[in-house]
């Protein structure tokens, strides 16, 4: 498996944790508003990755790629309850499917 792309993967699971974050500590605020926290966490992620050095900056915005996947998933299937865990399932099995598919190349 090529380096960026376990970076993305990374990041998407990592934005499955913040949105998992917003939910728990602020259980009551509106969807729209944890999924702005999630959208200006990965274009900040994004920014910062422009002023790092070439392969540190480039693993931090594919970082950020998969955050921003994840906030775009989310705000897209997850307003309702069953679809956000039907989000949340499915990113998770396709990160274990790539893992296992790339572990036999």
């Amino acid at each position: 498996m090529h380096l960026f792309t376990g970076v993305f993967l990374a990041g998407l699971l990592i934005g499955l944790f913040l949105d998992a974050l917003t939910l728990i500590f602020s259980p009551r605020s509106k969807h729209a508003v944890r999924m702005t926290v999630l959208f200006i966490i990965s274009i900040f992620l994004f920014i910062i990755s422009l002023f790092m050095s070439s392969t540190l900056g480039t693993m931090i915005g594919f970082l950020s790629l998969g955050i921003y996947t994840t906030a775009l998933l989310l705000a897209l299937f997850g307003i309702c309850r069953i679809w956000r865990m039907r989000t949340y399932y499915g990113i998770v099995i396709f990160v274990v499917c790539w893992f296992i598919l790339s572990l036999f190349r």
